[in-house]
């Protein structure tokens, strides 16, 4: 090319403007190479080929890293040389390093000697095309391949084939059409469209097209106009480190020939068009351009040149002559998506992968052969947040017993913060709101104490937290309500915590339980999901549906990423949900146990279970299509929130929790149980999901019960009788919003409220009252549903079947020894 430039500038007339063009020119090519020589990092550069490989038993893995890698010099220029210039047996020193994100962590160290040539020479017929590569093959179909030529393209291409690990190869093909990219493997060779036709040739478009369908947000242009063209979004969801596009043509672009690229709605791509799209895909995709014919005059050698240039690959032009077309696909091709070198790094014990998104970087110096500097780079990622991968020997037993002191102290810190702080704060409040100083009116008459009748003094702390003023120490001493309430005053009461005897039943909190039963569920999902995270049928699940979902991904690596985040979040939701249902299940049934209690409540969890096992599921399926296999915070809460909804549903069923109290509770507290796993796992471990687990249960049952008591209006409360002090919320089904606005009280398992702590009591009906909201009237009642048995209303007199009698609130009536009190709340 530069024998050419000097040609022509000799032919030109000698003048004044000779020297400034001949510097000008000499400048340009300078600078140009400098330009390409800087962009490339050096003289030498480390093309590593597929993700790094590494071994793996359950969840430990081996201590040794394999990386295979070609080396290359002048990178990105026209001068650039792909070669074997390290020997084999040469010492050289290579310096790794490894960083998340913008954090380094620990890298592997380069294992001397391990350094090892994978061909002879400048090729080898043992040379195997990796895995997980891309490869997209663009065949021309225009009118002027004839038959002949067209079984010598066929031929070429199925000794390809051959060659390429199944999966990896996509075929299409152009002409003034544009067709879809399909799987091409040795079983399917014979369905692929090879023909020749009498069209055009649509070059700069169908590469282009081509081109940007390995991008999963790009739109491919012109899909009104393309009867034969549909995505392939296989081609971006593979993920490849590696992507390859090779065009094999025989023509120039002659697009002024076909009618539609004259429609003004129609996009036609020009060549700088393609050129700038080619260079902004250079770094995710190589372009390998093959000029068929037997010579250049038949199509636009220089096009294709440019074209191969700007994807970052300059050597990609091919002069594809028709009897040499098949050993060119079968040798060459071949030879150059294979790598040349392989080596190993040793990683450090104990290191730990948890699903994110790692680069390795690599410097290879060779004082030997005069390589320095040889740098080059690799994304890849192993595991998932909850499932860890640990080099060297994993300390399950060290895990466990770290997870359970951790799990200990946040119990013994979340019971301390729920029965001692938070009270003692509200009693602060209480003396901040509600006691004063007494200060006398002017004018004021003596007032007295409604307890202790003596008059108040200026200056004595007294309690206005109603309209009766009250001694500070009458109002402790009549039990920290006002001596008026339930009387002539119903504001008049404080929920006052003694710290004198902290555990006793008068400072039980009313969410404490929950909250306590919360905590157990997380702790026992921890323990059975340490036990059971290799389980290979979970991991058959998951495999099963990352192929189900996305069959094209044949990235080992890629594939793995998935199967671990999904099988480890399939594990947790059957755990968590089987365990929180049952704890949760228990709390709420206010029924006398027994074997058949205990057989419902079983059974509504394993429906939890099985429905958090689904709801991951469903996520899985979610993150399997957006392409999500690293641990990301953008797309990784998607499962979770599916989880804490579906759970929310859960509990409502055939119990006193409204649905949306239970998907309320279970979004609020799914939020802060992901930020812990999310953010403390990489420096905890397993013992960071304990508190994490646990965080979920307690904040489920505490977001449940705090819902409940600002949204529950009617409740009875056993006030005599086996259950005494029993609350039952009924407002779930004696409602105007909700339910069927009935709930009936009897013996019978039928019933709402089923009496079966009273079961051998014959003065109990399987149905014996009803309670419901008169909607006519818009009040509650109760109904006594048979004759022969009785129901007393509010202790006085015995209600006659099928008539109705308002419930107000504080109205009791007895059924059987059980006396209920009816409660509204304001």
């Amino acid at each position: 090319m530069i024998k050419s430039k000097y040609k022509l500038l000799n032919r030109m007339k000698f003048n004044s403007l000779y020297p400034t063009i001949l510097v000008f020119w000499i400048l340009s090519i300078y600078f140009q190479n400098s330009i390409s020589g800087q962009t490339a990092g050096g003289d030498y550069y480390v093309e590593i080929i597929g993700k790094p490989e590494i071994r793996q038993e359950g969840s430990e893995l081996g201590d040794t890293l394999s990386l295979k890698f070609n080396l290359y010099k002048n990178k990105d220029t026209h001068q650039e040389v792909r070669s074997l210039f390290i020997s084999q047996s040469e010492d050289i020193q290579v310096l790794a390093s490894e960083t998340i994100g913008d954090n380094e962590t620990q890298p592997p160290a380069y294992i001397p000697g391990s350094l090892k040539k994978l061909k002879r020479g400048s090729s080898s017929e043992k040379a195997e095309i990796p895995s997980d590569i891309t490869i997209s093959l663009l065949v021309d179909r225009s009118g002027s391949i004839n038959e002949i030529e067209m079984k010598k393209i066929r031929a070429a291409v199925e000794a390809f084939v051959q060659h390429v690990p199944e999966g990896c190869l996509y075929l299409s093909w152009f002409h003034d059409d544009i067709s879809s990219s399909i799987p091409l493997t040795k079983d399917n060779f014979n369905d692929a469209l090879l023909q020749t036709s009498n069209k055009n040739t649509a070059l700069y478009n169908a590469v282009y097209t081509k081109l940007i369908e390995f991008e999963s947000t790009s739109i491919l242009p012109n899909m009104g106009f393309e009867p034969e063209l549909s995505r392939n979004k296989e081609l971006s969801k593979r993920g490849s480190i590696n992507n390859y596009l090779i065009v094999l043509t025989d023509g120039v672009d002659d697009v002024d020939k076909i009618s539609k690229y004259s429609d003004p709605e129609f996009e036609q791509i020009s060549l700088p068009k393609l050129l700038t799209t080619l260079n902004n895909f250079k770094s995710k995709v190589k372009v390998y351009a093959l000029g068929f014919g037997e010579d250049s005059n038949a199509f636009d050698e220089e096009a294709l040149k440019r074209i191969c240039m700007a994807s970052g690959n300059p050597n990609g032009y091919f002069l594809a002559k028709p009897d040499e077309l098949f050993e060119l696909f079968k040798e060459k091709l071949t030879d150059k998506l294979t790598p040349d070198y392989e080596m190993k790094l040793l990683n450090p014990k104990g290191k730990t992968y948890q699903g994110n998104e790692r680069t390795l970087s690599v410097e290879i110096n060779a004082p030997g052969s005069n390589v320095q500097r040889a740098i080059g780079s690799v994304n890849y990622g192993l595991g998932s947040n909850t499932k860890q991968y640990v080099v060297g020997k994993e300390e399950l037993w060290g895990d466990f017993f770290k997870g359970l002191i951790a799990g200990i102290v946040f119990l013994l810190v979340i019971m301390i913060i729920i029965q001692l702080i938070i009270p003692l704060i509200k009693n602060k409040i209480f003396d901040s709101k509600h006691v004063i100083k007494y200060k006398p009116t002017e004018n004021e008459l003596r007032t007295e104490c409604p307890y202790c009748g003596d008059p108040f003094n200026t200056g004595e702390p007294v309690v206005v937290k109603c309209k009766h003023v009250v001694h500070k120490v009458c109002w402790g001493d009549f039990g920290h309500v006002c001596p008026e309430y339930g009387q002539n005053c119903n504001d008049g009461k404080q929920n006052y915590f003694d710290i004198s005897d902290p555990f006793s039943k008068k400072n039980k909190i009313y969410y404490l339980k929950w909250v306590l039963f919360g905590l157990i569920s997380g702790f026992l999902t921890w323990i059975l999901y340490l036990m059971l995270k290799d389980w290979n049928f979970i991991e058959a699940v998951s495999r099963k549906t990352v192929g189900w979902i996305s069959p094209n991904i044949t990235d080992d690596g890629l594939r793995n990423l998935f199967v671990d985040k999904i099988s480890s979040l399939l594990l947790i939701g059957a755990l968590l949900g089987l365990f929180l249902t049952i704890f949760f299940g228990y709390i709420e049934d206010f029924r006398q146990k027994n074997l058949k209690v205990y057989g419902q409540i079983l059974l509504r969890g394993l429906v939890g279970g099985i429905s958090g096992f689904i709801s991951f599921f469903l996520g899985s399926i979610i993150l399997i299509l957006l392409n999500e296999p690293y641990t990301s915070f953008l797309f990784d809460w998607i499962p979770w929130v599916i989880f804490g909804i579906s759970l929310g549903f859960v509990l409502a069923i055939k119990s006193t929790i409204v649905w949306k109290h239970g998907v309320i509770g279970g979004l609020i507290s799914i939020i802060f149980c992901f930020i812990v796993l999310f953010f403390m796992v990489g420096d905890m471990g397993y013992p960071a999901l304990l508190i994490g687990f646990m965080i979920y249960g307690a904040g489920l049952g505490f977001s449940i019960a705090t819902v409940r008591m600002t949204a529950e209006q009617y409740f009875l409360n056993i006030i005599q009788g086996k259950k005494y002090e029993e609350k039952i919320p009924v407002h779930k089904w004696m409602s105007f919003q909700g339910g069927h606005n009935e709930v009936y009280i009897g013996s019978g398992g039928s019933c709402e409220i089923q009496m079966n702590w009273e079961k051998n009591n014959k003065e109990i009906a399987d149905r014996h009252a009803k309670m419901f909201i008169n909607t006519n009237r818009n009040i509650p009642v109760i109904v006594s549903l048979e004759e022969d048995m009785t129901t007393v209303y509010d202790d006085r007199l015995e209600m006659d079947p099928g008539k109705e009698y308002d419930l107000f609130n504080g109205t009791t009536f007895k059924i059987g020894s059980s006396v209920f009190r009816y409660v509204e709340k304001e």
